[in-house]
């Protein structure tokens, strides 16, 4: 309901609660907290100790997954006697004098409102939210207590802004009640019916009987969380409004001189509430309307960080930086701020667009500069050919303390710790997630550039980012390559990066405008925003809203991350800080200082450090490690970032060019050995290396299910992963006797064996691809310790039918298992696991055998190799139904005609199809019907198309279809050498560092030494 004008004051109070019911709704209200420090206990009884023993153990799931152990030393830890738990867990507990019960007054003051109320006059409001009426005399309560606190103040609130913020009050206490309100209206229509009527009609209808004075005292004694909470929100509405009112009111002068020249500021029309989260009692940031025309941004906080920042992008100006980065202008106070509003605006032009571009680059450059984190497009205005970057909290982000340990740090912390000093840090870059249905959001902020690409459960929702509507206005008149685009952000990354590390020495010097980011308060990001909006909601459920032990209990669960951590205890304060700014409804915001490595004083500890150093001397060595090197780098992750957020493995999307051949390598397929070699080079410069010599890469890698790829470490396995590049790598080495590809396949194996030691749990999924991986790699190597690992991995193997899960799914996994264990000679474990296949396969029916066979592409080949070591008559059938399916797969796909054409190769007894005799007799299709060239990778492309060619001329003893291969690995040759680098996948821009095997650069270099004349290198497809 609207609410004009301000209620009259009530002069004459019932007294709606009694005595007793005030110490019950405390009681019950009382959180965990309060009843360690009060000790707040009950005597235990029968129905007190079954109570205690539920919430026990909802307490030990919560904050230690159910591990008992874990749960009994994290309470030791906290000084928490596990033996008195049956006492401060029993309900409710007893309370005294010295409990706080000056919220139960807005209880009553509330009651009394409600018995006040004349539900029949009440009137819809279209704003506002569900159960609306519900909310009427609690906010009628808080815009009574505002309007005394106001009565002596000679600023008039219009009643626009009356009804905006009475309906953020009731928004507010609908985030605490709703799941309350919908639990009893449900109840109500169990037990009595539901009344007739639309939706909106029953809402009303029970939330106008709920405020009914002694239902809803029941109501509010039986909810005493969301009563209490209900307070807490009226309380800090009043406080807050009336601060904010106070500062406009003080500061009115100052805002007409700083943001309109003197001229008058007029009167408040419009506000805008909760612009951000609620922090420190509930404040949030505003937006202010006023006559003038004037809007501003309201920040609740200190801007000492803001203005740091805005100084140094003055001093760049001032210093002649290729791109000038606008930024608002400022009305700072001790602990508040009046900001510029800055609207976004569209590019109007394809130049403008250009120049937004590379002004991107200049921002991501100074980003990294400043070590910034969690930048999110909600940090970014678009404001036409320039980029705003506003709430600056999360600049010089601290790093929590590693153990310290006398081991060497392996390749895979080493790629973390790179990854994490780098670009890809501040959030800016594209970085496609997958949420808990499936979905993707790019949760980069600059993937706008390209589109946007959103889900709904990704916190920043929008239908499209302001980066993508500012570039839809500049295609308008005309289409860009977003390599273009690409191109230009990089510039401006490269070119700003440069003038920064030619004014470094300036940068540095004491009197430096770097020196204004020294004894600054940052917020320290602990964990993802979203974990606290969503355990806010979990705990304002139904359950928890009943008694404050129950919402304490659902908030422990921020206890489970820190547990195993060996600096748990110093984390620990910091999680207590989190829980108490939760328990006050606050969204945490944990402090920390720029110049200090230990908790803050505020947070009421001191003691050991827990950041690995203080951010300002990490920014001053940040720069001072500027360096080409560096900025190599940096260069390749950027554009990598955006490779991935393009690439896309749909066969219908145009591939692009990828990574680069050098001038001088020969574009004749005669020298395959030469290509190959450069392709090993550069595995070798793109190497990370671990202190132990272990290495990985860092590199697009896919998205399981979804087609789709995201800039990270590249994963274990042979298809995308180290063990495709080892197996390059070792074949190269084997055909060259190049000691240096060798010893790389070696250090990248041993990345790999270290990651298969650390998950002890082997499963089917993958193994068999890894198990094949190794074996082969070993015999290129010549190294037993290879083998072994091998071995060992097959040790760990469960029994086959326990390691058979159901659906069509499982089959592709299990059919590679027994493959890679019969490449190891484990024929016996292979052919045990065969018949579990098989029996797997016999229970599934015809179309989740099809659709098990297209997800399968060695199925039929291990149905054939199970029968020649068996002579079973049912592999042979089973191979032969798997066959015919494939054929009439292809019918409708053509892209399943790669996979008949290695099962036809593999299967010698089918090797005459006339499929594949026909596909033999012409070959040449590396083009799609549109013309446009296709892919050179080695699961669709050239490279697939050669190795068929290979393999058949040896399996079928035909000469010259290596000579064909040749030829179209020729034409590969010179192509990528005029487009500047291979085309792996689609979408994929040149210049990426794409390292895979089935798609990318090792599938290509394998490809091409498999075409020298007297290579006797296996087919992969073949598992040979």
């Amino acid at each position: 309901m609207v609410l004009l004008g301000l209620p009259p004051q009530c002069t004459e109070r019932t007294m709606p609660l009694t005595e007793e019911q005030r110490r019950t709704l405390l009681a019950r209200a009382s959180n965990l907290r309060e009843r360690l420090g009060r000790g707040l206990s009950a005597a235990p009884t029968t129905t007190g100790n079954a109570l205690a023993s539920t919430r026990r153990d909802r307490w030990c799931q919560a904050s230690s997954k159910g591990d008992v152990a874990a749960f009994e030393n994290l309470l030791t830890r906290r000084n928490i006697d596990p033996k008195s738990l049956d006492q401060l867990l029993s309900s409710p507990p007893c309370t005294d004098d010295t409990v706080a019960s000056h919220w139960t007054e807005s209880i009553d003051a509330v009651l009394d409102e409600a018995a006040r109320t004349d539900t029949e006059t009440l009137l819809p409001d279209a704003g506002g939210p569900p159960f609306a009426d519900f909310y009427t005399p609690f906010c009628a309560v808080a815009r009574q207590g505002l309007a005394l606190s106001l009565s002596g103040s000679t600023y008039t609130l219009p009643d626009t802004v009356h009804r905006t913020l009475t309906s953020s009050l009731a928004h507010s206490l609908h985030f605490v009640f709703q799941s309350a309100l919908t639990t009893e209206r449900s109840v109500e229509h169990i037990t009595h019916g539901r009344p007739t009527g639309d939706d909106s009609d029953v809402e009303r209808h029970f939330s106008k009987a709920l405020l009914q004075p002694q239902r809803l005292a029941r109501f509010l004694l039986e909810y005493s969380v969301a009563a209490r909470a209900a307070s807490t929100l009226m309380e800090r509405w009043q406080r807050n409004t009336l601060e904010w009112l106070q500062r406009l009111t003080t500061d009115t002068e100052a805002i007409a001189r700083c943001f309109l020249a003197g001229a008058p500021l007029g009167d408040l029309t419009h506000i805008e509430c909760g612009l951000s989260d609620p922090h420190h009692g509930g404040k949030s940031v505003m937006r202010l309307h006023f006559t003038s025309g004037l809007r501003l941004i309201y920040k609740p906080r200190s801007v000492s960080l803001d203005l740091a920042y805005n100084n140094l992008l003055d001093w760049l100006e001032r210093q002649g930086t290729p791109y000038p980065l606008r930024k608002p202008v400022y009305l700072a106070r001790a602990d508040y701020a009046w900001v510029e509003q800055i609207d976004h605006t569209p590019c109007h032009s394809q130049e403008e667009l250009l120049q937004f571009c590379a002004a991107t680059g200049a921002l991501l450059c100074i980003s990294y500069l400043l070590d910034a984190t969690d930048l999110h497009d909600s940090n970014l205005i678009a404001a036409q050919t320039s980029p705003v970057l506003v709430d600056l909290e999360t600049l010089l982000q601290p790093r929590l303390a590693t153990p310290q340990t006398s081991q060497k740090q392996d390749a895979l912390r080493k790629a973390a710790m790179v990854a994490d000093h780098s670009v890809l840090r501040t959030g800016l870059l594209p970085s496609l997630k997958t949420g808990a249905d499936g979905s993707i959001a790019d949760v980069g902020c600059l993937g706008g550039l390209l589109g946007a690409h959103s889900a709904a459960w990704y916190r920043h929702e929008r239908t499209a980012s302001p980066l993508s509507d500012a570039m839809q206005s500049a295609m308008d008149s005309g289409a860009l390559d977003p390599t273009v685009l690409v191109d230009r952000v990089a510039q401006g990354f490269a070119q700003t990066y440069g003038f920064v590390l030619g004014k470094r020495d300036a940068l540095l010097d004491g009197e430096g405008p770097l020196r204004h980011f020294n004894n600054q308060t940052v917020r320290f990001l602990l964990r993802d925003t979203t974990v606290y909006i969503k355990l806010l909601a979990s705990s304002f459920s139904a359950h928890a809203l009943r008694e404050g032990i129950d919402r304490s209990i659902v908030l422990e669960t921020l206890y489970r991350t820190v547990q195993t951590r060996p600096d748990s205890d110093a984390l620990a304060v910091l999680v207590e800080a989190e829980i108490a700014a939760l328990e006050a409804l606050d969204v945490p915001l944990i402090p920390a200082t720029t110049h200090n490595t230990t908790l803050p004083s505020s947070l009421g500890a001191s003691g050991p450090r827990l950041f690995e150093q203080s951010t300002f001397p990490v920014m001053l060595q940040r720069l001072r490690n500027f360096s080409e090197a560096d900025l190599a780098r940096q260069m390749e992750f950027l554009r990598g970032a955006f490779a991935a957020r393009t690439a896309n493995t749909d066969p219908t999307v145009r591939p692009e060019p990828s990574t680069g051949i050098p001038t001088q390598t020969p574009r004749s397929a005669d020298n395959g050995l030469a290509m190959a070699r450069a392709i090993a080079d550069e595995l070798q410069q793109k190497a990370i290396a671990g202190d132990d010599g272990s290495v990985t890469w860092m590199a697009p890698v896919p998205i399981a299910g979804t087609g789709r790829f995201r800039f990270d470490m590249v994963p274990l396995n042979r298809e995308f992963g180290i063990l495709g590049i080892a197996f390059f790598l070792a074949a190269y080495s084997h055909t060259t006797g190049d000691s240096i590809a060798g010893a790389l396949a070696k250090r990248a194996i041993q990345t790999a064996v270290q990651r298969l030691d650390i998950q002890r749990n082997s499963h089917a999924t993958g193994i068999g691809s890894v198990l094949y991986a190794l074996q082969r790699i070993a015999v290129f190597l010549n190294d037993p310790a290879i083998e072994a690992a091998a071995h060992r991995l097959v040790q760990r193997l469960p029994d086959a039918k326990g390691a058979l899960s159901q659906g069509p799914g499982s089959v592709s996994d299990h059919s590679e298992l027994c493959l890679g264990l019969m490449a190891m000679g484990k024929t016996e474990l292979a052919i045990a696991g065969g018949q579990q296949l098989f029996a797997h396969w016999s229970s599934l029916d015809r179309q989740e055998q099809r659709l098990a066979v297209l997800t399968a592409p060695s199925l039929a080949l291990s149905w054939h190799r199970l029968n020649a070591e068996t002579d079973a008559e049912h592999f042979q059938q089973a191979c032969s139904e798997t066959l015919g399916t494939l054929r009439k797969a292809c019918e409708q796909d053509a892209t399943q005609t790669v996979n008949l054409h290695y099962a036809l190769l593999g299967c010698a007894n089918h090797a005459s199809d006339h499929l594949l005799g026909n596909w033999l007799s012409d070959p040449l299709a590396p083009r799609r019907p549109d013309g446009q060239r296709t892919s050179d990778n080695l699961q669709h492309g050239a490279c697939s198309v050669a190795d068929r060619l290979i393999t058949a001329s040896r399996k079928l003893n035909q000469p010259k279809r290596q000579a064909i291969a040749q030829r179209i690995l020729g034409d590969m040759a010179n192509h990528a050498s005029s487009m500047g680098g291979y085309q792996t996948i689609a979408g994929m821009p040149r210049g990426t560092f794409f390292p895979g095997f089935n798609q990318g650069l090792s599938g290509i270099g394998y490809t091409l030494l498999r075409n020298q004349a007297d290579s006797t290198l296996p087919c992969v497809q073949l598992w040979d």
